[in-house]
Order: structure tokens, then sequence, then C-alpha cells
């Protein structure tokens, strides 16, 4: 059984021929404690991050995320060129934003972690009211738009509307448009971001769902280490009861091309958790043609069509271009 500072030490020596992500799987596999045993060998160490690092956080378990975050916190504060800590920092905003919280005033606006990148201001999802009167103190005596825009994205990021509107109120308009020398686009697009279509309307609610696949349904005896479902936690999350179709085609067709429109997901019956009310079912589709992914042209048509939107190809077909040659398998 490797150590967990030893994969870290043979990692920064020899690189990926030190084979570290069999290694740390192996070790999260025998106590996922070790998961937070090698983060944290590798904050200590510094310097660049690596894919391992980063898909040892999910194995972490909950009850040490916490202290993660500290030692991650607290590293990039002391060395904002520690890759490792300001991953480790952006993963724990999407798995476990809560233990970031206790250090987002300790973080400067003007260098986020991850600065730059689309998930900078994820952290301040878990933004308390505390938070957000420093950041709205910090939008209201920024000194140009591109100033505000970062205290203004994560004060979006709490998906608070009273906290949003309060900002908006103190950018002037609850409505600015491109161009208003408050910021650098129309307030609508911000919005947009965080599943806002306007103050008045939620575009989506808290409530997530994920499709659970059969662990044997890709085949996965050639893939390497990192890709193989049973070593990522969430290809083992327990599933709640029932099934549903996924794939194959349905009987309307695209109002564009006129080809048929393709199955994503029918829910039948509708979990609950949804919240539609005078409905059992629920069928979502789209037309992969006119999205580009799938290769046929448009324009298909009688019995090459029928031939082509057959249920019989395999999931993961692909001709050359790497494009599916088929919709999604029905099963």
């Amino acid at each position: 059984m490797p150590d967990p500072e030893a994969v870290i030490d043979a990692f920064a020596r020899d690189g990926w021929k030190s084979d570290p992500f069999d290694r740390m799987l192996e070790l999260v596999h025998a106590d996922p404690e070790n998961a937070f045993s090698l983060l944290r060998a590798a904050i200590k160490q510094g310097g660049d991050s690596a894919t391992f690092m980063d898909a040892a956080v999910s194995f972490v378990p909950e009850n040490l995320l916490p202290e993660l975050a500290e030692m991650s916190a607290k590293a990039f504060i002391q060395d904002n060129s520690n890759e490792v800590a300001e991953s480790i920092i952006a993963y724990l905003s999407l798995q476990a934003a809560d233990c970031l919280q206790p250090y987002l005033q300790t973080f400067s606006l003007s260098e986020l972690p991850n600065d730059g990148a689309y998930y900078a201001e994820w952290p301040w999802r878990s933004a308390s009211e505390d938070d957000f009167t420093y950041l709205l103190e910090s939008l209201q005596t920024a000194a140009s738009p591109e100033d505000r825009v970062i205290p203004f994205r994560c004060i979006l990021e709490s998906r608070n509307s009273q906290f949003i509107s309060k900002a908006l109120g103190a950018l002037g308009s609850a409505t600015l448009p491109p161009g208003a020398g408050k910021l650098p686009h129309g307030s609508p697009a911000y919005l947009a971001e965080v599943g806002f279509d306007g103050m008045a309307r939620r575009l989506f609610n808290d409530t997530v769902l994920h499709v659970r696949f059969p662990l044997d349904l890709f085949p996965s005896q050639s893939k390497p280490a990192w890709l193989q479902p049973t070593n990522h936690p969430t290809w083992n999350l327990p599933a709640n009861p029932g099934k549903h179709r996924f794939g194959g085609i349905v009987d309307s067709v695209c109002a564009v091309c006129d080809g048929q429109l393709h199955n994503l997901i029918t829910l039948d019956p509708l979990p609950e958790v949804f919240g539609i009310q005078g409905s059992r079912r629920l069928q979502i589709a789209t037309c992969l043609s006119c999205l580009g992914l799938i290769a046929k042209p448009w324009g298909v048509t009688g019995k090459e069509r029928t031939d082509w939107f057959s249920w019989g190809c395999e999931f993961s077909s692909r001709n050359f271009n790497g494009v599916p040659e088929c919709p999604l398998k029905r099963f």
C-alpha cells in the first residue's frame, strides 16, 4: 500500500511516470481518509496541481472537508501561486461551498482564487448576509465598470434574490442596458447566468436530479483507471425506485429540418420533486441533427430516414469525424 506523502513526492520527482492516479485510487479505496492526507501533502508541497489531486477531493470524507477548506484557503492567501490550493478551492466551491464561507472575505476581490476562470466566483454561493454587506460596499466604491463586475458576480452566485435586487439598486437600475456605464453588459445577461429571467422569474429551482445509468451499461475494461465508472463516487450513489426511458426517437418532428425528434429522457411516472401539477409523465426531446450531434445531414426522407433513426445502434458509435452516427440508443 503506497503512502499518501510518498505518492506526492514520487509525482514531484517522476511526474506521470509514477502512476499517481492508480496509486491515489488504491489509497482512497482502502481508506477515504487517505484522500485527505494526500491533499494535505500536496498543499504543503505547493506548485502545480494535477488531475489526480482534483479527483481526490471527491473521496474526502464530509467531516474532513471543513479542515481541507481551511488548509486550502490559508495556503492560497499565504502564496497565491499555490495552484494545488487554488484548484481544491474550485472543487470545494462546487461540492461543499459552505466550507469556504468563513474565508470569503479574506480573499482579495482583485485577485480571487482561480481569477479569470468562469468559476472564480463560485465560492460566494455560500455568502452570508455579512459577506453580502462587504460585497455591496465594494460594488458601490468601485472606480470603473470592470471593477464592479467582480463583486456583482459574487453577489449573483448567492442566487439570493434579495441580495441581487439590492445590488442592482446600488448600480442605479434593475434593468441596466449595455453601455450604461455601470457594468460592461446589460444586467439581463448576468441574471440569466444564475437562473433568473429578470428578478420576477426563476428559470429553475434548487433541486438537482441525476440520471443514473447501470454500471454494466458502458464497457470499460479497456479504459484507464481514471475513466472507470466504478472509480468515482458519483457512479455509486443510491438510485431512487423506478426506471425511465432514455434515448430513441419520438413521434413528433423537428420544425426546422422535419426530422424525427430524439428522446433525451421520458419520466414516467414523473417524480414529485418536479412540482408539475396535472401530469404524471414528462418527455424531454430535442433534434440532435439540428444541434450538430449526429452526422447525417438534414433532408433525409423515406426509408432512408427509417434506417437512419434505427434504435439498434450502439450508444457510443461514432463516425470518423468523432460525431455520433445515429441517435441515442433506446433503453
